[in-house]
């Protein structure tokens, strides 16, 4: 990876392409390279199969072999905010 790249860096970059703002923005992540990214947005996921101790930063979903990415994106979004 180039660097002063990294995920944060990317959703950072994706949002802005699509002009959406962070607070907007939806990531999932499993582990600890994950933790700026999540930092950054704001409706950042923890995926259940990730450690222990990052459970208790992050809003935990299923973990990846039980769709914790679909169990979040279906669910009522609209009236969720």
């Amino acid at each position: 990876m180039k660097k002063n790249v990294s995920k944060s860096w990317g959703v950072k970059k994706i949002a802005a392409y699509y002009q959406v703002k962070l607070k907007d923005c939806i990531a999932f992540g499993d582990n600890y390279n994950d933790a700026e990214m999540l930092e950054e947005v704001g409706h950042p996921f923890l995926m259940g199969n990730a450690p222990a101790d990052m459970k208790n930063r992050f809003t935990t979903t299923l973990d990846n072999d039980h769709d914790g990415i679909v169990a979040v994106l279906n669910q009522d979004w609209e009236n969720r905010y």
